[in-house]
């Protein structure tokens, strides 16, 4: 088994691919593509079908999956902002199996449609969602009541700002909605999650929220909540204050005890200092929310 990576922060997508496909390339030899997982940023979006194709054209994998993000990573870059693409290419023993899940709403709560995951066999699997029409949690649930010890790794499509925005890859097409993912037959995989933010200050609850503003936490401003709590921080963490400051939603707001892994993590976008509200980066929090301050560059998985 070989693997190799490279991302190319080239303005044009179709370049930038090409490019990050021969430094992955030169990382594996002349060894069959197996797999190649891409990932975009935000700014490629409009040529997303450029830059898959491109891939599919240098790499010759024999499948292909990936999305549009808003961070991109590759070998031992990071790129928040700007033009970037990152190709990631497999050499595996067993050929991949790739498939598209779409969620059906129905009275009675939905149903996942596209894969079978008891016809499939073993994985493991690589699974990427749209946020916005996919409910991964519901799945992981149903793995885990009927498939036990299924391994299931990979994560949200976050190249989207609203419904419909969201750029899936899947072989030779493009999708905006749902899921897409590949079954890796025939190896083992140990996932590992890097923590790139710590909590910090206290737990409060949202008392007053529209879409992604919030006005109020524990019934005061959020501004002044984030004054009092940086006055109590000492140099070095106040210096990643000002790097990134981020909120940790609780998953389960009824979960009495509290500790790491409880929380998804969303960016602070804005603060108005006249009202003293703050805006996230998703219209996800509403009243009832538990958010805890999160000081550092966000996590990631």
């Amino acid at each position: 088994m070989r693997i190799g990576a490279a991302l190319s922060t080239d303005p044009d997508a179709a370049t930038a691919a090409e490019a990050a496909v021969d430094g992955a390339r030169s990382q594996i030899g002349g060894a069959e593509v197996s797999l190649a997982v891409v990932v975009a940023s935000r700014q490629h979006a409009p040529s997303a079908e450029a830059a898959l194709e491109t891939v599919r054209i240098k790499a010759g994998p024999e499948r292909v999956i990936g999305c549009v993000a808003e961070t991109v990573v590759g070998g031992d870059r990071e790129v928040e902002e700007g033009p970037a693409v990152a190709v990631w290419l497999a050499c595996l023993p067993e050929p991949v199996e790739t498939f598209r899940m779409e969620f059906v709403r129905t009275s009675e709560g939905g149903l996942f449609g596209g894969y079978r995951f008891e016809e499939a066999g073993p994985g493991p699997y690589l699974l990427i969602g749209d946020p916005f029409s996919f409910p991964t949690d519901l799945l992981l649930g149903h793995l885990n009541e009927w498939f036990p010890g299924t391994v299931l790794m990979g994560g949200m499509a976050s190249g989207g700002m609203r419904s419909g925005d969201t750029r899936l890859f899947l072989d030779g097409r493009v999708a905006d909605t749902g899921a897409i993912g590949a079954r890796l037959p025939g190896i083992a995989i140990r996932a590992l999650v890097s923590q790139g933010c710590r909590p910090i200050g206290n737990v409060y609850t949202v008392t007053r929220a529209e879409g992604n503003v919030v006005h109020e936490l524990g019934g005061r401003p959020p501004l002044e909540r984030l004054q009092e709590l940086v006055a109590t921080l000492s140099p070095q963490d106040r210096e990643l204050v000002g790097r990134g400051l981020h909120v940790g939603r609780v998953i389960d707001e009824y979960k009495t005890e509290l500790k790491r892994g409880d929380f998804l993590i969303r960016g602070v976008a804005g603060v108005d200092p006249q009202s003293g509200a703050t805006r996230g980066g998703r219209q996800d929090r509403g009243r009832g929310d538990h958010p805890v301050p999160r000081a550092g560059r966000g996590h990631r998985g």
